[in-house]
């Protein structure tokens, strides 16, 4: 596979992305809208060396080594930054080479540092070559005032965000449906959207002052005051709720919800039907120290009404908006595992699995797309060598989803599955949105010299 290059001299490993599951909005990127039951190549990024790869409900974002960024899936609301055309683009796009609004000139190329997906929006975090400046770039559904933009008006394509301008932003977390956090490299949340399920981690008397009302939107991003006594250093939001570790490797939550789900058109997942199950309480306004998790949180994550913390011993913990009590998550497929990263949606939680004899390769490798791509064979129903597994789970019954879409239902797993990758794969990314995974593997070498018999299989 030939890699991609940010100059003359930095060559990075092969890289391969998978996709599975639900596609009725191009959201799997294979260049139609069939849904697969299986992971399938993107053949259309075998020339790109990918870094990243975030997913949303029903749109997805890769993040280049060349600091390029691809989006792909439902453009309904404009949350994929292609302007005009149909709702949907099936081939993953350069958000930069495409036509944009009258700031574009201020969207440097090849300088996008992160990335990060809404419900129904994106951002990205830019660094101008010249001055070295960070701004925010966002575009999509902007309801409740979630981008930050002042305004509850949508945006079509790419358009900075003024009021950023001044603080060096580090992180981005936007996986909630209503809500955004900033984080700066000083430790400080600037957070806006939806307030009144507290998940901004700013009280109900200030949240007014950010341009909506108390109990509705703030729509210019402030700080979250409830958070002022903690040097913040990764955050992540919930549907309705955040999650944060501060700088001592402590664990905190705000905000509470879940999504409600009483008939067909509550898992329809359009911004203006998604409503919280529960009604607001006085409580709601609180940070919680989160207690009990043995080991050093290495990374957090957060959907509808669960919270997740995965420490450096590759032990998953598991919690509810309702009982901030984590339990020690212990599936039979964990064993003899280490787990390494997780991803979560309102559908499905998934883990990337290491086997604990089996140490991650670093070498560099000039292998082809062959090696990294030939998954048609299979007749291996299980692969030992597998550097990396894939373990997914589905977070809930999906009967009112069958109902929603009959026949034309499709998902990842209704139950639980374990994905083995080829021998010569190295999986660093995994992202869900709803009903759909996409995978990110790079070229690793292997001591096993047949790498003909390289087949994803599934258990």
């Amino acid at each position: 596979m030939p890699a991609s290059a940010a100059s003359s001299t930095t060559v990075f490993k092969p890289t391969a992305v998978y996709s599975i599951g639900n596609n009725n909005q191009g959201q799997l990127g294979l260049g139609d809208c069939k849904s697969e039951s299986t992971f399938s190549f993107l053949d259309s990024l075998s020339n790109v060396s990918v870094k990243s790869c975030k997913s949303s409900l029903l749109h997805t974002a890769l993040l280049t080594h060349d600091h390029d960024m691809m989006t792909w899936g439902a453009n309904l609301h404009f949350q994929i930054g292609h302007k005009g055309g149909a709702n949907t683009s099936i081939f993953p796009s350069f958000v930069e080479s495409l036509p944009f609004s009258v700031k574009a000139g201020a969207f440097p190329k090849d300088a996008i540092l992160d990335l990060a997906l809404g419900g129904w929006n994106s951002f990205a975090l830019t660094k101008a070559p010249r001055t070295g400046a960070s701004h925010i770039y966002t575009w999509g559904n902007n309801a409740c005032g979630q981008m930050g933009i002042g305004s509850i008006f949508n945006i079509q394509t790419p358009s900075i965000i003024q009021s950023l301008a001044t603080f060096n932003i580090v992180q981005i977390a936007s996986g909630g449906f209503y809500h955004t956090h900033f984080l700066t490299d000083k430790g400080m949340v600037l957070s806006c959207g939806r307030s009144v399920d507290g998940q901004l981690g700013i009280s109900n008397v200030i949240a007014g002052g950010g341009g909506g009302d108390a109990d509705n939107y703030v729509a210019i991003p402030i700080r979250a005051d409830l958070l002022s006594d903690i040097i913040v250093r990764s955050i992540t939001c919930g549907v309705f709720h955040s999650l944060a570790i501060d700088d001592k490797g402590d664990l905190y939550q705000w905000g509470r919800g879940e999504l409600r789900k009483e008939s067909k058109d509550d898992v329809h997942y359009n911004p203006m039907n998604q409503f919280n199950r529960y009604d607001r309480t006085a409580d709601m306004d609180r940070v919680s120290k989160i207690t009990g998790i043995e080991g050093r949180v290495i990374q957090i994550a957060a959907s509808d009404n669960l919270s997740f913390a995965l420490t450096d011993d590759g032990v998953l913990y598991q919690w509810t908006c309702m009982d901030l009590t984590p339990i020690k998550l212990a599936h039979p497929e964990f064993n003899n595992h280490k787990i390494i990263h997780i991803s979560t949606s309102p559908t499905h939680t998934g883990v990337i699995l290491r086997p604990d004899d089996i140490e991650s390769s670093s070498s560099s490798s000039s292998a082809t797309a062959a090696a990294l791509t030939d998954v048609n064979d299979q007749s291996n129903n299980s692969n030992s060598n597998s550097n990396n597994k894939v373990f997914i789970w589905a977070n809930r019954s999906f009967s009112l989803d069958k109902q929603l879409h009959g026949s034309m239902f499709s998902t990842v797993t209704e139950t639980k599955q374990l994905f083995n990758f080829p021998s010569d794969h190295q999986v660093v990314d995994l992202s869900l949105g709803a009903h759909y995974a996409v995978v990110l593997a790079e070229q690793r070498t292997t001591n096993n010299a047949n790498t003909a018999n390289t087949t994803i299989t599934q258990s």
